[in-house]
């Protein structure tokens, strides 16, 4: 049984193309703002989540392979009350991220001369004829032991990979086109092919791959990314 029909087209997803250097993947800081994960992995969120509200505002089914049957993707509209779904199916990354990268990026050291009562904060007295690195060093140290956790409001829980998620993604957009298993198979080798990566060579491959894209859409649109 498949999981579409060849009457249910996407409305809002498109196939993306690759096109962000190494560095740029593992990059933590992003325009000055300093994010938890890379700012790619943000992009794709956004994407999965737009890929979720296309399937539900056109009623297109997601197979479950586990009880064998279609399901209907439900995005969590309370959990993503601040990220202005509207301006998600239609607005391109970047300028949706300059109006809500406050939600995301983390909090940075600042120079204070005032106490707050607050929990999540520590304060450290610094020497200011002490040499930076002298500094570096001993902080360092002090906070070794300390568990750390991410600031931001909305945060990325799972361990993605950038281009694995990012072939997921067109995996599933592709094959939502219509396109045969070998088509897909022949459009990751030439899509992917300056990237040190395995894609998918067979069939059964592009299936494993189709079932965790699906899977990463409910999670997404449930608010797991």
């Amino acid at each position: 049984m498949s999981s579409y029909t060849e009457t249910m087209y996407l409305i809002y997803s498109k196939p993306i193309i690759p096109r962000v250097g190494n560095k740029r993947v593992s990059s933590r800081v992003f325009k000055g703002d300093l994010l938890d994960k890379s700012i790619q992995l943000y992009r794709m969120w956004f994407l999965f989540l737009r890929l979720g509200l296309d399937l539900e505002d056109n009623n297109i089914p997601i197979f479950d392979h586990v009880n064998k049957k279609n399901t209907k993707v439900r995005v969590n509209k309370k959990f993503y009350k601040d990220w202005d779904l509207e301006k998600v199916k239609n607005v391109k990354f970047d300028d949706w991220w300059k109006e809500k990268k406050h939600l995301f990026i983390e909090t940075s050291p600042i120079l204070t001369n005032e106490i707050d009562n607050v929990d999540e904060y520590y304060y450290i007295k610094v020497d200011k004829r002490l040499r930076i690195e002298d500094v570096v060093r001993e902080v360092r140290q002090l906070l070794k032991s300390k568990k750390t956790h991410p600031t931001s409001k909305y945060i990325i829980h799972k361990q993605h990979k950038y281009i694995p998620t990012h072939m997921k993604y067109n995996v599933f957009i592709w094959k939502n086109m219509g396109k045969t298993r070998t088509q897909i198979i022949n459009l990751l080798e030439s899509s992917y092919k300056y990237y040190d990566i395995r894609s998918p060579k067979d069939e059964s491959s592009i299936r494993r791959v189709l079932r965790s894209s699906e899977r990463l859409i409910i999670d997404t649109s449930k608010g797991v990314f």
